[in-house]
């Protein structure tokens, strides 16, 4: 199977900092410069390790960054049996929308990117953005990138070196992610698709997929088969060996007893040997059911019926731009063709619609309700497939994002998950005439992608507020909108997310 190249390269940030990204794709926005609608009051809590920059409104966050940013420093000198000798700088924002407005660096920071570590002040940047458990992940991911920048300059110092390199990028994003979730069902996923699917690019490879989330994962799976296989303790000797070779495949052999060529012999064939039985009870997707889409990053499908015809309208990137299409759903070999129904990120109005966080629907009629960021906040928008025309512009001045609408049986209302200015993740309702915005929950959880039932009585939506949610877990939970009561519909220590109502 041909390998694939280019499409999996992603926007990498250069020079002085490195991200923590799940993009899969180049992001361009509209626009030149980088806008500040808002003028964030910053205060400073100072911990034994950290100064933690803040604005009022995200006070609790605050609090919870500096115990967790303290117990992660102590988990991390324990790893790298190494101090940082000074104090950390963290910037946190409650959103990602005022995320995107940060001026410690000047780029445009797309959809994808979740926090940074920039090398020349040595801050961590991160958004909250609703979650608590994400929050803690990618706040742990960037403090290993600042253990991992400090621990090589103090090898480099201790043998009196000024060339000593730094570790590849597979290695440094590998290790961010291993040493802050192990390995999880997403990495799974993503390794095991990429076995079966042939686009596992070995270590002499890797620059084929530079700075793309698979690259990420794949130094996850291999620094976790360093560690299985030869000991954790290789990993640290890895970067403490950086001052004898010049070529980081050298360093492996002498730290390992492998070098590139031969070490992806090996555990290349150890994901074989672990993934190809699973084909024995499982069938691939694309041998069960019809290819929709092929090209790009396809993502969260709505169905919709006119005139007997079938189509899909999904959000994409398959040419550097993050449209919506609709695409008609034809029992063939070869997909339809699929045509643009909202031009995105080109425009003040459509400059970001959220293509990995954002959900859309679609009513029985052909009213398509769709997010955008569109100035300093999101924009709840009605456009009307058959009309091809924009009915209406829904904006709340105490939200700053919202994510997955879904439309309530009547199409009269809408449903949704929005974050305040504070961070703070809820469910609202609002009524597309009047544009009254209703509150549903109320409490510090991270409750999302809410899902009307065909009776119009309860709302289904998925959320960490279980004793699991701490370690990254979602349930699924139902709302009855007459008493405000919520109730369990799973509670399990694994991810239960997007929930749909049969007819």
């Amino acid at each position: 199977m041909k390998k694939p190249t280019h499409n999996l390269l992603s926007f990498i940030l250069l020079v002085f900092l490195t991200a923590s990204t799940s993009s899969l794709y180049a992001q361009y926005y509209f626009g030149r410069n980088k806008v500040q609608y808002n003028n964030f009051k910053w205060h400073v809590l100072r911990t034994e390790h950290f100064e933690i920059y803040y604005y009022p409104e995200m006070l609790q966050m605050a609090e919870i960054g500096a115990a967790y940013a303290e117990d992660t420093y102590l988990y991390l000198e324990d790893k790298f049996n190494h101090n940082v000798s000074r104090r950390i700088p963290l910037i946190i924002y409650a959103s990602h929308a005022h995320f995107q407005q940060t001026n410690t660096i000047p780029y445009l920071l797309p959809e994808g990117v979740g926090g940074f570590f920039e090398y020349l002040k040595g801050r961590v940047v991160v958004p909250a953005n609703g979650s608590i458990s994400d929050f803690k992940h990618v706040l742990r991911h960037e403090l290993i990138h600042v253990f991992t920048h400090s621990k090589v300059n103090r090898v480099a110092k201790d043998h009196g070196k000024l060339d000593v390199n730094q570790p590849p990028l597979w290695f440094i994003e590998g290790l961010a992610e291993y040493w802050s979730t192990g390995w999880d069902t997403d990495a799974e996923m993503f390794i095991r698709d990429g076995v079966l699917n042939g686009y596992i690019f070995p270590l002499s490879d890797m620059y084929q997929i530079y700075g793309s989330f698979l690259m990420y994962k794949e130094g996850q799976a291999i620094l976790k088969y360093i560690s299985e296989t030869y000991g954790e303790d290789k990993i640290l000797q890895l970067m403490e060996n950086l001052w004898k070779e010049k070529r980081f495949s050298d360093v492996m052999k002498t730290t390992i007893g492998l070098d590139y060529k031969t070490f992806d012999k090996e555990w290349l064939y150890s994901l074989k040997k672990k993934t190809y039985p699973i084909l024995e009870k499982s069938d691939s997707p694309t041998m069960a059911s019809m290819m929709v889409t092929k090209d790009g990053i396809n993502t969260k499908p709505a169905y919709f019926k006119d005139k007997g015809q079938e189509y899909v309208v999904y959000v994409a990137n398959k040419n550097g731009y993050s449209n919506i299409y609709i695409q008609k759903l034809v029992n063939r070999i070869k997909p339809a063709k699929a045509k643009i129904l909202i031009k995105g990120e080109r425009s003040a109005d459509f400059e970001s619609l959220h293509l990995l966080r954002s959900g859309i629907d679609v009513t029985e009629d052909g009213k398509l309700a769709f997010v955008s960021k569109s100035g300093a906040r999101d924009v709840l928008y009605i456009y009307d497939i058959r009309s091809r025309d924009i009915e209406h512009r829904l904006e709340f001045e105490e939200l700053v994002s919202i994510y997955s609408p879904c439309w309530s049986p009547d199409g009269m209302e809408l449903v949704f998950s929005g974050l305040n200015f504070g961070g703070e993740s809820d469910i609202y309702k609002a009524h597309i005439s009047t544009k009254k915005l209703d509150k549903l929950t109320n409490d510090i959880y991270d409750d999302r992608e809410p899902s009307w039932s065909p009776d119009g009585k309860n709302i289904a939506f998925s959320s960490d507020r279980t004793s699991y949610g701490q370690d990254g877990a979602y349930n699924i939970f139902v709302l009855n909108l007459e008493n405000g009561s919520i109730r369990y519909a799973t509670c399990t220590p694994n991810k239960d997310q997007e929930p749909e109502w049969s007819p």
